[in-house]
């Protein structure tokens, strides 16, 4: 991942994706695109350390049910279309710059951590 650590956007849709942990260490992320993959475990976002300066995240279209609670401080754009949530981690508040939630062919019982977001 040397070779690629000064990349800020990335665009990875549409590859079968499943695991995305070697992302970690691209700090100087702003743009991901990860949507059609298969990617099951979106923990990578919780991470303190992990995607500080990420704004726009497109993670459609893959194949979690559940939204853990994303660190990532300077998202704005954040797409999770068809993904069969039901959930969104109580603990997911906070995203004071994050203006664009589309959430399209989902299954929310509740949109309440969504609440605390001022901009949205």
């Amino acid at each position: 991942m040397d070779e690629i650590k000064d990349v800020t956007d990335i665009d990875l849709s549409n590859n079968g994706i499943v695991e995305i942990t070697p992302l970690r260490d691209l700090s100087l992320i702003v743009y991901l695109n990860l949507g059609n993959n298969r990617i099951k475990n979106m923990a990578i976002f919780s991470l303190d350390d992990a995607f500080l300066n990420l704004k726009w995240l497109d993670i459609s279209n893959n194949k979690f049910t559940e939204m853990p609670a994303f660190k990532c401080p300077k998202l704005e754009y954040l797409n999770i279309t068809g993904n069969k949530l039901d959930k969104v981690n109580e603990t997911w508040i906070g995203h004071e710059n994050l203006r664009t939630v589309v959430a399209v062919d989902n299954k929310f019982k509740s949109l309440a951590p969504f609440k605390m977001m001022p901009r949205l």
